[in-house]
């Protein structure tokens, strides 16, 4: 007579030699459920078996073969009871101690494990990972572990190790998974994310000064909403849609859904650029500096200012060395205009041929009186004025009228 099982239909038990412990096996088709027992589980706790009588002795074979006889399936090592694993993917090892045995079996696990695919049904959705048989046999164990209370168990593995370890093989984000779970048990809150998300994005859009078509809007809010971006891409997305200069790659699928449609992109920080322009560098190499990449990389790139600040200076350096490098080319220019509207007394544009010249001499003796000389040469009222003057004042009042000189 075979030992009758504590169990459902379909149960049976693996003993262990070696670490001499038990293990329950329950079949439920479509995949073998193997349980832990509690160190001191005894085969009489799992079985109608009453036990050797002390009285009677017996070996570790015949005690073997007679657990065979009945059944129980008796593997020599842990390395052996393993290795069916690996034999049989249908088999699924719960790491489970159970305490009270008998109180296990009463509550009917075998029609926990039968109704599993029932009792998931509520949690399932379009996700992907549903498609894992990973990702069910595990949360079938937290069923199983959580006597068939599918919301604690749901939750349990959620928690576990092994939860995050299997999302991130199958190339998810908690975040997706939290997206999903909304849009599955509360869609009204999840379109209402969908909106609110919407109309974060066009704030930012505003704010940036840019303008971005609705459907890439809807595009970016529903990525997020699903969880597929989080808030960090989402503001990266619009930076790299917006400008040209951003450090981030625009998605393929928001590629596809710019494509054709216009877009206006930001000017920010481009005034900032030609103020730094006219402060640092002669006008005359402007044309050397692309302001809108400049300005794209005063917004995207930190502390970008002062090494900007620092290649014009520099820039300015290699032509005009007569003058320390830290010295802003502004105050250059605005000084030497001085000096010629000191002797000329006329404004001179920056482009002005003397005043390059005076600026390369960067000598006062020198500058005026090539300015004066200038002047004449140009016939500007004010040096020829100075100098009738100067003669005048040199050879005295003595000048005889031609009318007197006729009398005389």
């Amino acid at each position: 007579m075979r030992y009758e099982i504590k169990g459902p239909d379909g149960s049976g038990i693996i003993y262990i030699e070696d670490t001499k412990e038990y293990k329950i096996i329950v079949d439920a088709g479509d995949a073998i459920y193997v349980f832990d027992t509690p160190e001191s589980a005894k085969l009489s706790d799992l079985t109608n078996f009453p036990g050797f009588s002390q009285d009677i002795k017996i070996t570790e074979k015949e005690a073997r073969d007679d657990m065979e006889s009945q059944g129980i399936l008796v593997k020599t090592n842990n390395q052996e009871f393993l290795s069916g694993f690996y034999k049989n993917d249908r088999l699924i090892s719960i790491p489970r101690n159970i305490s009270n045995i008998d109180l296990f079996i009463d509550n009917d696990a075998a029609d926990i494990i039968v109704g599993f695919e029932e009792s998931v049904a509520s949690l399932k959705s379009d996700a992907p990972w549903w498609n894992s048989k990973r990702y069910v046999d595990e949360l079938n164990k937290y069923v199983l572990l959580a006597d068939g209370n599918v919301a604690v168990a749901y939750e349990n593995f959620k928690n576990s190790d092994a939860y995050g370890q299997i999302i991130s093989s199958l190339g998810f984000s908690q975040s997706q998974i939290d997206s999903y779970d909304i849009k599955r048990t509360d869609p009204l809150q999840y379109e209402r994310n969908y909106l609110d998300y919407i109309d974060i994005i066009n704030a930012t859009i505003q704010r940036n000064g840019g303008e971005v078509p609705v459907e890439a809007v809807k595009y970016m809010a529903r990525q997020w909403a699903n969880g597929l971006w989080t808030q960090t891409k989402t503001v990266n997305q619009i930076n790299a849609v917006l400008d040209d200069y951003s450090p981030y790659k625009i998605d393929t699928g928001l590629l596809s859904v710019l494509d054709g449609k216009s877009v206006t992109q930001v000017t920010t920080n481009e005034d900032k650029v030609q103020e730094l322009l006219n402060k640092y560098l002669p006008k005359s190499q402007h044309g050397t500096i692309n302001i809108s990449e400049e300005a794209g990389k005063l917004r995207n790139i930190g502390n970008y200012e002062q090494q900007f600040i620092k290649d014009l200076k520099e820039k300015r350096f290699a032509t005009y060395q007569m003058y320390d490098i830290d010295i802003p080319w502004q105050n250059i220019l605005l000084a030497k205009k001085q000096a010629i509207k000191n002797i000329w007394g006329i404004e001179v544009d920056d482009s002005d041929e003397a005043l390059d010249y005076i600026i390369r001499q960067n000598d006062t003796a020198t500058e005026n009186g090539y300015l004066r000389q200038e002047g004449l040469n140009r016939d500007i009222p004010k040096v020829v004025n100075e100098l009738n003057q100067a003669m005048m004042s040199q050879f005295g009042t003595g000048i005889i009228q031609a009318t007197q000189y006729v009398e005389g």
